[in-house]
């Protein structure tokens, strides 16, 4: 039988190597800590998506720092699955949060209703004057300052231009 190559890393190389592997595997440990110890679908699925990028790119850079030692060239393929995973996770992530409150909701349970981007650019109503802004004109004065600086006439507004370059 023909023995494997036997291939030995500098000291340092394994140092960073075992840091990243264990980084990633106590990372990914936390994320699974994360999901057994909270209880509801909306509070669990926080931990792993959160956690899957981090714990990835660890175990990652330790691949990556231990076969470019071995092969002796750069082994830069692997940050393909880095990005791959950095994509998908949260994509994943967002379209089983998105079946969750649709299920919650046909069952009728209390969740968040839908918000529709419209109604979040919509500013609510303000106060008419907040004790911190003593100082700051209200928004009649704001708007007859515009209006007294846009131009009026045709005249006004070449004053006004600047001179093209061109």
């Amino acid at each position: 039988m023909t023995e494997a190559p036997s291939f030995i890393l500098p000291l340092w190389a394994e140092i960073a190597v075992a840091f990243f592997a264990l980084c990633g595997g106590l990372i990914a440990l936390l994320g699974a800590s994360g999901v057994l110890r909270l209880k509801t679908f909306f509070s669990r699925i926080h931990a792993p998506a959160l956690i899957t990028t981090a714990g990835i790119w660890c175990l990652m850079l330790a691949t990556i720092t231990y076969f470019s030692f071995q092969t002796g060239k750069p082994a830069l393929n692997i940050l393909l699955l880095g990005v791959f995973i950095a994509i998908t996770s949260p994509v994943t992530t967002i379209f089983l949060m998105r079946a969750a409150l649709f299920r919650s909701r046909q069952r009728g349970e209390n969740v968040p209703r839908s918000v529709n981007m419209l109604q979040l650019a919509t500013p609510k109503m303000a106060p008419e004057k907040d004790d911190d802004e003593e100082g700051a004109p209200s928004e009649t004065e704001w708007q007859t300052e515009t209006e007294a600086s846009t131009p009026t006439s045709a005249g006004d507004a070449e004053k006004n231009q600047s001179p093209r370059s061109g």
